[in-house]
């Protein structure tokens, strides 16, 4: 009895859980984060050429340049939006069957972040061709 019992509540965690795929507004920052994510790799990829000479990698009004290294690592942006979107993914799916709001929130900072790597991204890519 205790067995079905046990069974049972893993059962409803796991519908409840799946729940989360369901819910149209969590879908909808997934989605669309996914959709940034994209994105930026294709910037990445479309806008930045392998060489041998060094590039600026961020720019300050302040100070002028003040970062320069290999065009690869222009790839660390993306790399960085993707472990962010996985992790907040991951913890927004832990967190939705007890605290709803707290998930949306992840997955809102998700899709603030991916914005914020392609419009920087897009600053990069204006330095590297001026």
């Amino acid at each position: 009895m205790k067995q079905k019992v046990k069974n049972l509540q893993e059962n409803i965690k796991k519908i409840s859980r799946e729940s989360f795929f369901r819910d149209f507004l969590v879908l909808i920052f997934l989605v669309v984060s996914a959709i940034f994510l994209l994105a930026l790799f294709v910037i990445i990829f479309l806008g930045v050429k392998p060489s041998e000479v060094l590039i600026q990698l961020n720019y300050d009004n302040f100070s002028g340049v003040s970062k320069v290294g290999s065009y690869y690592k222009v790839y660390n942006l993306f790399i960085v939006g993707t472990v962010i979107f996985l992790v907040n993914t991951f913890l927004a799916y832990v967190l939705y069957e007890k605290e709803k709001l707290a998930s949306v929130f992840l997955l809102v900072a998700s899709l603030v972040t991916e914005v914020v790597l392609v419009m920087e991204t897009i600053n990069i890519i204006k330095l590297i061709n001026f």
